[in-house]
């Protein structure tokens, strides 16, 4: 029933934003604070960095790729649910949808508006390079999710041209280091020292390929934003696979560049001390780097836009499916706006808890790395999807149905024994937290669903 929890959601949006969203969304604050965690992982082995860059990608591209293919066959609202719906039933939809609503994308937006403040911060000379507790970033990132949050409500047509505009400004440091970083630290002999120096001390006893290879995973985290947009994207069975598949061949090329390039704009160990704005203004000079480092901060910025899309869209998601928290109050959509109000400031409150949950790791309040756990979590949710998707999906051509979901399952498996070998038992304490507000969830979702015998008996009516 393709016509079953129809968005009310308007078709606003193009091929080029689609296509701006995944670039703008993905490259952000990950690829520039991720190089410096690489940094300290794996020191000088560039041949390391760069093949988690590349398995990372391929890891990254089969995930879009796959979903891709679902797009084609369905659209109703918030995408990734849609198809978990679709190929592994509307419990794990639902589930899948309030691990995205609570967890996912407001962590996400959290941890992308500290960063954010921090890089801000440093910019002004009011913070150390190296992170830790300072007041005034949490006050920062605050009121940048306050901002973003309530220009992508007022007029989300503002929020995507935002977007569009990030992105193109974003990219341009990027590129930029990538050409003038490589030839500088040839020219320097920077490149070169780097090789030799070897590997830097880990404070982790995990081979360094899998700590360079999880910190990939957060830069490569957001792909799948255009998708929880479907509905608002014009043809979006057409435009949204090639602005995906596109988009992500874009990403993984920039990111080989950039992180090459930086490799020879500063030593390995300034890198590792979070010397990203250190790296600019050694190739660029103080000026010149100086201005570059405010484009990064403003692709920090537009992912955190990014982002905030599809943390307002969280509960709706559900909502329009009669499901979750209040779904006659979730399902409302602005009318001037065409924003659904209420979602959007739920998912206001969890950023901004998320936000302290990551700020206080940081501060060393606690250890939880959640930057890397939220994301690889995300991907390990989507396992039995590509599993259901070659179950069910019959009519496929083989490479679609058995191939590229196949070899994505292999690789999302090893990313997530990678981080498993990394963090050991705070991975399990993580996951008991995860499991306790994912039973909330389903206690979100029984009344919905309406269960009669069970409700009789506690003496409880319900409408049909």
């Amino acid at each position: 029933m393709e016509n079953e929890n129809k968005s009310n959601l308007t078709k606003k949006y193009g091929l080029l934003t689609a296509t701006c969203m995944i670039v703008g969304t993905v490259i952000g604050s990950g690829i520039f604070f991720k190089s410096e965690e690489m940094a300290r992982a794996i020191g000088g082995r560039i041949e390391l960095g760069i093949l988690a860059w590349v398995i990372g990608g391929l890891i990254m591209l089969g995930l879009v790729y796959t979903f891709s293919v679902l797009a084609t066959r369905h659209e109703k609202c918030n995408g990734l649910v849609d198809y978990a719906d679709a190929v592994v039933g509307k419990k794990y939809g639902y589930m899948l949808g309030w691990f995205l609503a609570v967890i996912f994308w407001p962590s996400i937006t959290g941890i992308l508006a500290f960063v954010s403040a921090r890089f801000s911060l440093i910019l002004v000379g009011f913070a150390p390079a190296t992170a830790g507790f300072q007041p005034e970033t949490f006050m920062l990132a605050g009121l940048y999710i306050v901002a973003v949050h309530a220009m992508n409500y007022i007029s989300p047509k503002i929020g995507g041209k935002f977007q569009i505009s990030a992105t193109v400004i974003k990219i341009i440091p990027l590129i930029l280091m990538a050409i003038a970083g490589l030839i500088v630290g040839l020219v320097n002999g920077t490149t070169v020292s780097n090789v030799e120096i070897g590997l830097l001390p880990s404070a982790v006893d995990s081979p360094p390929f899998y700590l360079a290879l999880v910190a990939t995973a957060f830069a490569f985290a957001g792909w799948d934003a255009p998708f929880t947009m479907n509905s608002e994207i014009k043809n979006s069975k057409r435009n949204l696979p090639i602005a995906m598949v596109g988009g992500g061949i874009i990403i993984v090329i920039i990111y080989l560049a950039y992180y090459i390039g930086m490799f020879g704009a500063a030593p390995a160990g300034v890198m590792a001390g979070g010397g990203t704005r250190i790296g600019f203004e050694n190739v660029f000079g103080n000026a010149m780097g100086t201005i570059l480092y405010v484009f990064v901060i403003i692709s920090c910025l537009g992912t955190l836009n990014g982002c905030t899309m599809g943390a307002q869209r969280g509960l709706y998601s559900l909502a329009i499916r009669k499901k979750g928290p209040a779904p006659e109050i979730m399902s409302q959509v602005d009318s001037k706006t065409n924003v659904p109000g209420n979602s959007a400031t739920i998912g206001l409150m969890l950023s901004v808890a998320w936000l302290f949950a990551f700020g206080g790791h940081q501060a060393g309040w606690w250890t939880l790395p959640l930057s890397n756990l939220v994301v690889i979590l995300h991907s390990a949710m989507l396992i039995p999807v590509l599993i259901g998707m070659m179950i069910k999906q019959k009519d496929l051509k083989w490479w679609n149905r058995y191939l590229a979901p196949a070899v994505t399952v292999i690789g999302v498996s090893f990313m997530v024994y990678a981080l498993a070998d990394i963090l050991k038992m705070t991975l399990v304490w993580f996951m008991v937290v995860v499991a306790i507000i994912m039973v909330v969830g389903v206690l979100f979702y029984i009344p919905a669903q309406c269960y009669k015998a069970a409700l009789a008996k506690m003496g409880i009516k319900c409408k049909t």
